[in-house]
């Protein structure tokens, strides 16, 4: 037998498929995933997936603000709205990615940690190289 885990509330299902609606929120049968950790190669193939997403949206963001600039308003909404689809799709995968998101605690405590490795780590060779080639701009960037 199988545990579902409803993505919306948590709810556990036992079953060999997931029940047609959530019985605590009412979610449709396709906001269930298995309950468990998923194999290695699958995790990696997962997270790559993951980054392509997430940079695709952050793409279609920028290039929807440069279609409002240029006075194409339907074009940035367009771009908007292919945005937002990369942005689900990233939230997708994530849910399988067991471990990344926790309670509310443990996610700032995450997210303070990865800013404070950013900070120290990350950004200070991206300054100095930026400095290095005369681009300030790039460098007050972070």
């Amino acid at each position: 037998m199988k545990k579902w885990k409803c993505t919306v509330c948590g709810y556990l299902a036992d079953g060999d498929q997931p029940p047609d609606r959530c019985p605590v929120c009412g979610s449709h049968r396709y906001q269930f995933i298995l309950s468990g950790p998923v194999s290695e190669s699958l995790e990696r193939l997962l997270k790559d997936a993951f980054a392509g997403e997430s940079k695709a949206q952050a793409r279609n963001q920028a290039f929807a603000q440069k279609a409002a600039q240029e006075g194409y308003p339907q074009i940035a909404g367009l771009f908007k709205a292919v945005a937002e689809a990369e942005r689900i799709h990233a939230a997708e995968y994530l849910k399988y990615l067991e471990g990344v998101i926790g309670e509310t605690a443990d996610n700032l405590k995450t997210a303070f940690e990865n800013e404070i490795r950013a900070k120290g780590e990350i950004y200070p060779p991206l300054i100095r190289e930026a400095l290095a080639q005369k681009r300030e701009d790039v460098a007050w960037s972070f």
